[in-house]
């Protein structure tokens, strides 16, 4: 039972090891809109919308659950970059600095966060 519960506790270790390295990565906080929403009519989906998790290093973009939607980057009301997601991961242009609004857009739906890079 004691070789038990040590194997338990070093996997729990080594768990909370690769979070805390993957921790220093900026993680994105994604909210949700409807694109289209229906005249007068609350059309509900059948199942919760599911947003796609994202962090950044540097221009580096890790996402996950984007693939085959489509990536903007806005400053204010204007598109600066836009591209389609294909493997999780998106190297945004190094001329970019500055605070951007990333949007995903997938379906009816888009998801975006405020990025610095």
């Amino acid at each position: 039972m004691k070789k038990f519960f040590i194997a338990v506790c070093t996997l729990f270790m080594c768990a909370n090891l690769m979070i805390t390295a993957h921790g220093m990565f900026g993680n994105l906080t994604f909210q949700c809109e409807m694109i289209r929403p229906g005249k007068g009519i609350k059309i509900l989906p059948k199942a919760p919308v599911r947003c796609p998790s994202a962090s950044i290093n540097g221009h580096t973009l890790y996402i996950n659950g984007g693939d085959g939607c489509v990536m903007q980057l806005l400053y204010g009301d204007d598109i600066v970059y836009s591209t389609v997601i294909t493997d999780g991961v998106v190297e945004l242009p190094k001329e970019l600095t500055g605070n951007y609004k990333l949007q995903v857009i997938r379906g009816d739906y888009y998801f975006w966060a405020e990025i610095e890079l």
